[in-house]
């Protein structure tokens, strides 16, 4: 996960600003740390990018967003390399259009608007079982809406996206899939890409 970034000043090693998901902060003394750790070994890889450094019990990668600002994003110790690096580069060039045009105030007023989009994720979330047990009640229920009040059965699959319920950079996606028999074999294409299955009985 995700849990800190922070557009930096690459010579001064000052915030221009940055973004927390998680309750535990990231102490300054650990970024001075990886930025001196990433200046020694892009000497030695010849400037090889794509490259993490654990530093205090995170991870930590960077990418260049102009010459003299730089991108860093702080995950956990066990974060995949090539989906954080893929995020950030392309979280890099859109910083980096951005100022190309706009200026590091405009930047650094919007950059939680501007950076949310590449560290967010969604999980999709499948409700799933017979027909009549409560999905849709359960989805209704998640949703903060009034629960129906008499069986309705969902035809093929009802999809709702909850914006309001953030658990540090991730966002639901609730897949209510429709019980009836006629439907069940569709159901392997549903759970595809499925982060969490929930079989209700």
């Amino acid at each position: 996960m995700i849990h800190s970034t922070v557009l930096i000043r690459i010579k001064s090693s000052r915030a221009i600003a940055e973004t927390q998901y998680w309750t535990v902060k990231v102490p300054r003394s650990d970024i001075k740390e990886f930025l001196k750790a990433r200046l020694e070994l892009l000497e030695v890889t010849k400037g090889e990018k794509g490259i993490s450094l654990n530093v205090g019990g995170n991870k930590y990668f960077a990418q260049s967003v102009a010459p003299d600002i730089l991108l860093i994003f702080i995950t956990d110790i066990d974060e995949n390399d090539r989906n954080v690096t893929e995020k950030i580069e392309t979280a890099a060039k859109a910083l980096g259009d951005i100022l190309e045009q706009k200026t590091v105030p405009f930047v650094k007023k919007n950059y939680e608007k501007l950076i949310n989009p590449f560290v967010h994720t969604k999980l999709k979330v499948a409700l799933v079982g017979e027909g009549g047990v409560g999905k849709t009640t359960t989805l209704h229920l998640l949703m903060g809406k009034r629960p129906p009040t008499q069986y309705i059965p969902t035809i093929a699959l009802a999809m709702e996206v909850i914006e309001n319920i953030h658990f540090a950079n991730y966002s639901l996606v609730l897949w209510d899939f429709a019980g009836q028999e006629r439907f069940r074999k569709l159901w392997k294409l549903y759970f595809q890409g499925a982060d969490i299955v929930f079989l209700l009985t």
